[in-house]
């Protein structure tokens, strides 16, 4: 009933080409006669339908940072029973048997610094499956850690370092810090716990963040025996302070000042004390930013933040 023709039309197993018509139109009837010698003729049909093979396309390649997923939104398919994305690595697809999955590589992926992704596409019979592929890039993410969340005593102070190769922006919460460092103290807090959070950025635009909680207590020590009043006066200024305190008897305090990176970077001999104390303190050699009084003796120590504008 179609336009194509027969390889042979008088054999009894010819091929047939379907015509553009006959595919459009989705089956043709052919008919088989057959005429008798001796007997009548005899007629019979089938009836043969037209199956689109499937066809695939996993879209263009793509890029995505280690720890993000990649979405698929370029492919396309047709013609299809059913589909299914499979990858030649460790990652994971969101659901992989839909046309645009998530997928988030996993470790090996990382390691590679690529994945290839396979769209497979499955066909009604007796047409056979169709794969098409996408080569995803894994990008470098920053990875750091901030240590395990600790315990700090109120007046004391602890450095966070999230310091990391090809780094290009640091941001801290709270405080909206952007250095590779911050020092962190009780001060607005008190006694209680605080979470940091570091987010850093690197040149490929890849993000990657950590977490510390810090719980400030109250500790007994240097103030509980015997120091008490610390003031450091004006606060901030271009370097030169006065400190002062009393203490209630005789003591053996050790003063000094660090930077960010817990370096000392000025120093008194050790000071005998009785009662009121008072010490102008030279700075203007150190450069503008933020520093540590540190007062110690036998039972602890007492630190203060100074901060030097210029």
């Amino acid at each position: 009933s179609g336009t194509g023709t027969f390889s042979n039309d008088t054999i009894p197993n010819p091929l047939y080409y379907a015509s553009p018509d006959d595919i459009t139109n989705g089956n043709v009837r052919l008919t088989l006669h057959a005429y008798g010698m001796f007997a009548s003729d005899s007629t019979d049909t089938m009836i043969l339908y037209f199956v689109s093979p499937p066809e695939a396309s996993a879209g263009i390649d793509g890029s995505v940072c280690a720890n993000e997923t990649f979405t698929v939104t370029t492919a396309s398919a047709s013609g299809y029973q059913s589909l299914l994305w499979s990858s030649s690595g460790d990652g994971t697809f969101s659901d992989p048997a839909i046309i645009h999955p998530g997928y988030t590589p996993g470790q090996q992926d990382v390691a590679n610094g690529s994945a290839t992704l396979f769209l497979t596409c499955y066909a009604q019979p007796p047409c056979q499956m169709t794969t098409d592929s996408l080569d995803l890039t894994i990008l470098e993410s920053p990875v750091f850690w901030l240590g395990n969340d600790t315990t700090v005593c109120t007046g004391q102070f602890l450095v966070l370092d999230a310091t990391t190769t090809g780094v290009s922006q640091y941001m801290w919460y709270p405080g909206l810090q952007t250095t590779s460092s911050i020092t962190i103290d009780s001060t607005g807090i008190g006694v209680g716990t605080q979470e940091f959070i570091a987010v850093l950025t690197n040149t490929l635009g890849c993000t990657g963040r950590d977490t510390i909680r810090i719980t400030f207590i109250n500790c007994p020590g240097i103030e509980e025996a015997g120091i008490t009043g610390l003031d450091i006066r004006p606060n901030p200024n271009n370097g030169n302070f006065t400190i002062s305190f009393t203490t209630t008897k005789e003591k053996t305090i050790g003063i000094q000042v660090i930077d960010l990176t817990g370096s000392t970077v000025f120093k008194l001999p050790p000071q005998q004390v009785m009662g009121p104390y008072r010490k102008d303190l030279n700075l203007e050699g150190l450069r503008q930013g933020t520093y540590f009084l540190e007062l110690t003796d036998e039972h602890g120590k007492i630190t203060r933040k100074l901060i030097i504008q210029k």
